[in-house]
């Protein structure tokens, strides 16, 4: 299959520069639009499932299907260049950091990277919701 069907080669870079908030950025990475307007030609998120893993009918491959596509090894690359865009927005918008992707705004004085600095919420082992029924003890760690 051409994967140009869906993706023209500078979509990525339209995603990954785009000056919107997350919510824009998803959008156009999973619909191709953002705000009510077109930006891409196609999905740069679920297009390439649908392109590279198969035809939508019951004999599809891994790649298309949402419970299996982790058993297709270009799942891994592809995830990664979502991944990849993402960060690349995030520089690109650091300044709506603090609105946009969540990061603490209170209590966090100083903390960046090398600081040695941190806050509640960032480590493995924070709790971050009552509602588990379980516990990190009970996991075993």
């Amino acid at each position: 299959r051409d994967i140009h069907v869906c993706l023209r080669p500078n979509d990525f870079w339209k995603c990954a520069n785009l000056d919107a908030f997350w919510y824009d950025w998803y959008e156009c990475v999973e619909q191709g639009s953002a705000g009510g307007m077109k930006v891409v030609s196609g999905s740069l998120h679920s297009g390439p499932h649908g392109q590279v893993g198969g035809k939508s009918s019951d004999d599809s491959g891994d790649f298309e299907d949402v419970a299996s596509s982790p058993n297709d090894p270009i799942f891994f690359f592809h995830h990664a260049d979502v991944d990849r865009n993402a960060f690349w927005w995030m520089h690109v918008n650091a300044d709506k950091r603090a609105s946009a992707y969540g990061y603490p705004t209170e209590n966090c004085t100083g903390v960046g990277p090398y600081s040695g600095l941190n806050y509640y919420g960032q480590h493995l082992m924070d709790t971050m919701a009552d509602a588990w029924g379980f516990s990190a003890q009970d996991l075993g760690f």
